[in-house]
């Protein structure tokens, strides 16, 4: 906002004078956000005096440094006559502002600090001329803002060039000096452009240095966690909450716990997929069959995992007295659904309900198909005798995951049960579902089984009577029934 005032002050000075044209074109880096990000966004053409950076011989005769413009009351002349002894350095800049006071306005030292944003100009120049109008009292919400921006760009410029972490704070410190403390975006913005430019320890140091004795919130290391998530630094972001945990004293924030917890479940999705790719090349003949030592390595590391997610919601749980507890609970029952392990989910699942908050049915079908996937039947029987007792009461949907679970894990005989209850209860399975058990039958080896579900599936008529043809090859007995 302050920028495009600024740049209204400049069109009106153009109106007043006809002066060599200066090119300020300034770009805000994409990590970038709020008011300042939109001040830097802009791209005008901005009229600014000529500017004499060498000395005038005629000021040379009389062996002293004189301004080159005259002081004829021109408010354009003033401006430049400003900026031109402030950049000789001749004199301190707080003299030669003082010595103008009266002849410079809010909008002539919004101009100045504009002047000295520019590209091949020294922003250090800015940085004086706002301290000496926060002594003066002239420094408002205009000027501030626009002296954010130019800052931000000078933070951003050192970040991108590769300037080391000192030197960055060193700046913050400057600015804070002046009163123009840091918006959290802007050091945000810092880190994650320290991440994406490659200095990941830059990044971390940078944010651990951001934290202070009254950020409750960190919100520069819960900004650069996000960072490495959208980047695949899923264990970098696990490993950086682990360290701000052991080396903080004071409380630490429940959005970094909740962070954590993401990338722990972002983490094994990535292992899920890669090992769903792997057996698809398995099976195409494209890949051969691991050794134990790889599968011991896969399933190591998804222990450790695990283990280490616990520990963070532990620390979540104990520091935060139980507050968003379901929450930890919700993301542990993910991770472990995601990596498809029935028990570990339905003890997810009863932590869960102990917290107090009301379990979704669809919480409860995800965990049972899971739990039928690895032919846990007690898990599975103890899941469903819950929901009938306490709710959610099993509906079609329940009983569907149950048998797809079994039917995809390779249980043929529990599927066909699952079918059975499924009508048992009132509901009729889907066309597909109906289907898919059909194609069960040859895999069971229990015939009272295929009877019964034939005979049940034509009851239902949910599809035609047909002759079952049954063929027992230790007896060479053929049984033939129509249905």
């Amino acid at each position: 906002m302050a920028v495009l005032q600024s740049t209204c002050v400049l069109r009106e000075a153009c109106l007043r004078m006809q002066t060599h044209h200066l090119h300020l074109s300034s770009s805000l880096c994409r990590y970038g956000s709020g008011r300042y990000g939109s001040a830097l966004l802009l791209s005008a053409r901005l009229s600014l005096p000529k500017i004499v950076t060498t000395e005038p011989k005629w000021a040379k005769r009389k062996s002293r440094i004189l301004c080159s413009f005259a002081f004829d009351g021109d408010p354009d002349a003033t401006v430049a006559a400003a900026i031109y002894e402030v950049e000789v350095m001749v004199r301190e800049p707080q003299e030669v502002l003082d010595g103008m006071r009266d002849r410079l306005s809010a909008q002539d030292l919004q101009l100045i600090l504009l002047y000295f944003s520019q590209a091949g100009r020294d922003a250090w120049y800015a940085l004086e001329v706002f301290d000496w109008m926060q002594g003066t009292g002239r420094a408002g919400e205009e000027a501030r803002d626009l002296m954010m921006s130019v800052m931000f760009k000078w933070l951003m410029h050192l970040v991108s060039s590769g300037s080391p972490v000192e030197e960055v704070r060193s700046l913050l410190q400057d600015m804070t000096c002046v009163g123009l403390l840091p918006d959290p975006d802007i050091l945000q913005a810092l880190a994650c452009a320290y991440w994406d430019r490659g200095s990941k320890d830059d990044a971390i140091e940078f944010a651990l240095n951001c934290m202070t004795a009254d950020d409750d919130d960190q919100a520069t290391l819960v900004a650069l966690m996000w960072r490495m998530l959208r980047s695949s630094g899923q264990r970098e972001a696990m490993e950086l909450a682990r360290r701000v945990r052991v080396t903080r004293t004071s409380k630490i924030s429940f959005r970094l716990y909740n962070v954590a917890l993401l990338a722990a479940i972002a983490e094994q999705q990535q292992l899920t997929r890669t090992l769903r790719d792997l057996r698809a090349y398995q099976q195409r003949g494209m890949v051969g069959a691991l050794e134990d030592s790889d599968k011991e390595s896969i399933r190591g590391y998804e222990k450790s995992l695990h283990a280490q997610a616990e520990q963070i919601a532990s620390w979540a749980l104990e520091e935060h007295q139980g507050k968003g507890a379901s929450k930890i609970y919700q993301k542990l029952l993910a991770m472990y659904c995601v990596a498809g392990d029935g028990l570990e989910a339905m003890r997810a699942l009863w932590c869960l309900r102990l917290t107090g908050k009301s379990v979704h049915s669809k919480f409860y079908n995800v965990v049972l198909g899971i739990c039928a996937y690895g032919n846990h039947q007690h898990a599975t029987r103890l899941i469903l005798n819950t929901m009938k007792e306490e709710g959610p009461v099993p509906d079609k949907t329940s009983y569907t995951a149950l048998f797809g679970g079994f039917a995809n894990g390779g249980h043929a005989d529990e599927a066909i049960r699952a079918v059975l209850e499924m009508l048992d209860q009132g509901f009729l399975p889907d066309r597909s579902t109906t289907v898919i058990a059909m194609k069960q039958l040859s895999r069971v080896n229990d015939f009272s089984l295929i009877r019964k579900l034939s005979q049940r599936l034509v009851e239902a008529e949910l599809v035609d009577p047909f002759v079952l043809y049954v063929y027992i090859d230790d007896f060479k007995l053929r049984i033939i029934f129509l249905l």
